[in-house]
């Protein structure tokens, strides 16, 4: 259903969820939220390459031993691939699902990790509350931030290097890292 709106755009029914970002969305549209479409969005976007259920998890925010079980049911469904490795790793074949999610199976869309992003949102809203007036101790706070969460966000967001920087120098490699996750975040909508 369409209608449309006073600036003459018009409005969808439901949401569109065209292109490659969307695959994820889709995969849960149709087989639910949770582990099991989780896990097939991120085999596709390593495109053919195997994935140990730890990594699986760690890339999905979902505890091993759930997405274990979610694996290995989508293997026997014959959605997923196990792969005869130690520990056990599992793949997709992209050419069975590219014509299903209407992405190339030679470059298929990349797998954006948001479990670190969204930690790291998260924790940058809350010290907004409290921002301290001396740049000193902002840029000491923002130091903390970007070690605790920096690690986590490697292969999500390029963040600046730090190193040896030291007090209120720190403050435009903040800003860099900022927008870093800005660009990152536009990027892939």
């Amino acid at each position: 259903m369409k209608t449309t709106s006073e600036t003459g755009r018009q409005k969808h029914g439901s949401p569109v969820l065209d292109g490659p970002a969307s695959i994820m969305l889709r995969l849960r549209l149709g087989l639910g939220v949770g582990i099991k479409p989780d896990a097939v969005a991120y085999l596709i976007g390593l495109a053919g390459a195997r994935a140990t259920v730890q990594g699986i998890a760690e890339a999905t925010g979902y505890y091993a031993r759930a997405v274990r079980r979610g694996v290995e049911e989508l293997a026997a469904a014959g959605f997923v691939e196990p792969r005869p490795t130690a520990p056990a790793s599992y793949r997709v074949d992209n050419r069975k699902w590219a014509d299903l999610l209407a992405f190339d199976a030679k470059d298929p869309p990349a797998w954006r990790s948001w479990v670190p992003f969204y930690a790291f949102v998260a924790a940058l809203s809350e010290w907004a509350l409290t921002l301290p007036d001396s740049d000193f101790v902002l840029a000491s706070e923002a130091r903390d931030l970007l070690l605790k969460y920096g690690s986590a966000l490697e292969g999500t967001v390029r963040l600046p290097y730090i190193e040896g920087t030291a007090g209120e120098a720190l403050l435009p490699l903040f800003v860099d890292a900022l927008k870093a996750c800005s660009d990152w975040a536009v990027g892939v909508v």
